[in-house]
């Protein structure tokens, strides 16, 4: 009985402090590189409901290329056992069809590394070393370095931080192994209020996209960055894209 109750509670404190770590989807690229699309879905902490929202990146420029599209389950809609995170997710999808055709977002993309949150070993690295395909007898790749450093910064006056003291910024850079020239790919000088009061970073995936051969644009590399914030119940997980090209000249 002791140990079904001790069972019991530490049950009940975990739920209690339940934190809410988003689910990452690759939806695809433009054939042409220059357009990336991704979704982020989960269940919020706290009320429980379903969200699904896409953003969309212009490669060349390493900025959103449209608004945010998004969909969240209402109070109401909690009591539909047909409406849940599937149907969100369908349904934001649904919503983003005219945005991804009109930027011939319709081609998959190649994950080339990948470190999970559940990866807890690969968690605790803030370098990345990756080739563009394979390297095996008789087969030989470029290969590229990803370094992701943190650094504290002054938080907005008008973001809710539970703690100032702990916001970070980011700096992420791409070594070209061929070449052993060094590029940064993003620098934040400050912290956006869109991302939240972010204290920690961490990679996930690194995506790249060869362009078809009526491109002129170079290969493109787009990392895909977890990004921690406290959340209603505990830390919330949310996604940002960085990209560049992937040649460092």
């Amino acid at each position: 009985m002791k140990t079904f109750i001790a069972t019991a509670l530490l049950t009940l404190t975990s739920l209690a402090f339940a934190g809410d770590a988003a689910k990452l989807t690759h939806i695809g690229s433009s054939a042409d590189g220059k357009s990336y699309a991704f979704m982020e879905s989960g269940i919020h902490d706290g009320m429980g409901n379903a969200y699904a929202r896409i953003r969309i990146l212009d490669t060349l420029a390493n900025k959103y290329a449209a608004p945010t599209i998004e969909r969240t389950q209402t109070e109401d809609e909690m009591e539909n056992p047909g409406i849940d995170l599937a149907s969100v997710e369908a349904e934001v999808l649904k919503k983003a069809q005219d945005t991804l055709k009109k930027l011939n977002i319709s081609s998959r993309v190649e994950v080339v590394a990948s470190r999970k949150v559940t990866d807890l070993e690969a968690r605790k690295l803030k370098e990345l070393s990756f080739s563009t395909s394979p390297i095996i007898g008789g087969l030989g790749s470029a290969t590229y370095k990803l370094k992701l450093t943190q650094s504290k910064v002054k938080p907005a006056s008008d973001m809710f931080c539970m703690d100032p003291a702990l916001a970070k910024k980011i700096k992420l850079e791409i070594t070209d192994n061929q070449t052993k020239k060094v590029r940064t790919l993003q620098a934040d000088t400050g912290l956006p209020t869109s991302r939240g009061c972010a204290h920690n970073y961490e990679i996930e995936d690194v995506v790249v996209i060869q362009p078809d051969q009526s491109s002129e644009l170079a290969a493109k590399v787009v990392v895909l960055i977890r990004v921690f914030t406290v959340g209603f119940e505990g830390e919330d997980v949310r996604y940002m894209a960085v990209s560049g090209a992937l040649n460092v000249e």
